[in-house]
């Protein structure tokens, strides 16, 4: 029976970089310092001292929790973000503001937009349009695709960090974490989710240093995504499905070339360019990388709402 296919594409991590200068950065140390002496915080205003490793060689780290109830107030169990002060080269303060998961819900996003940057950090909208982006994480959720049902690829990328549960795939990575990766891995009953439901999520997580402002001239980073079907592939060549197993494990952990060089380019009739037409045309009906980035903008908007006027001051849109 075939899987019934949706897909939703989010922003799944936010980091943001603000440089204070002068009168800015020596005003912005002490009020950050003072929230976090404060044994009130956590309650009055759901702020809290950062842990060791979010303070390790920072001036001051803190976490801040968004309501989950107003009356009587109620403070959310995670983190919506977080924040390292450092010095930075040359002078000044580098704030460092990771923006967690639970921030990037329609609630979350407000209060960090509105409370963490705008009030707390006193941060004015064009200036948030103007902070630059550290990182991103795009995620691409697949209902109703397995994992290890297709094989996948980036073009330009190499496959590093392939994890298998025999005799399942679980997990593939691609490119180096340190200038920008994709991980594509299974999610099947995460989250509360129907175990039953096959889930898959594609998550770019990207480096691109820009300001705010350009985030939506991003481009298209699943248009550089290879999904290939190997056993209708093989299917087509009149191969056997026992042969198509052995090539889809191949493809799965090598990249669908390795299937291609497994046959002689010598030959009179080079049955490895038969094979690699095959693969090439080979792509699942459920795969259609524009019509999955269709959702950025909005998925964008989602994590910076317009309420901030982040857009109207900013440009961001």
């Amino acid at each position: 029976m075939k899987e019934p296919f949706s897909s939703s594409l989010k922003i799944d991590w936010l980091s943001l970089r603000f440089h204070l200068k002068g009168e800015d950065a020596a005003q912005a140390i002490p009020v950050l310092v003072g929230y976090a002496a404060d044994p009130e915080s956590g309650g009055a205003y759901g702020i809290v001292r950062g842990g060791s490793k979010l303070g390790s060689g920072s001036l001051v780290a803190l976490q801040f929790f968004a309501p989950k109830s107003q009356s009587p107030l109620i403070w959310g169990d995670k983190p919506v973000a977080s924040l390292r002060a450092k010095k930075a080269k040359g002078g000044g303060v580098m704030l460092y503001v990771y923006i967690h998961p639970p921030g990037l819900t329609p609630p979350g996003a407000s209060y960090v937009v509105d409370q963490v940057l705008c009030m707390i950090l006193n941060r004015a909208p064009w200036e948030i349009a103007e902070a630059k982006v550290t990182r991103i994480d795009i995620a691409l959720d697949l209902f109703g695709v397995r994992l290890e049902d297709v094989a996948w690829g980036v073009r330009g990328k190499r496959i590093r960090r392939p994890f298998v549960n025999a005799p399942t795939l679980k997990s593939l990575g691609f490119g180096s974490p340190k200038h920008g990766a994709v991980a594509i891995y299974d999610r099947t009953g995460k989250d509360g989710h129907d175990a039953n439901q096959p889930w898959t999520r594609i998550e770019g997580r990207l480096k691109p240093a820009c300001a705010v402002k350009h985030l939506p001239s991003t481009k298209n980073l699943f248009a550089r995504l290879d999904v290939v079907d190997v056993r209708s592939a093989w299917k087509d060549l009149g191969r056997h499905p026992i042969e198509a197993e052995a090539m889809l494990a191949l493809a799965q952990l090598k990249g669908w070339k390795a299937v291609v060089d497994l046959f002689p380019k010598d030959t009179p009739v080079p049955f490895g360019k038969t094979v690699a037409k095959a693969l090439q045309t080979a792509t699942p009906t459920w795969w259609n990388p524009d019509l999955a980035w269709d959702a950025f903008p909005d998925a964008l908007a989602l994590a910076l709402p317009a309420k901030s006027n982040v857009v109207e001051e900013g440009h961001l849109f």
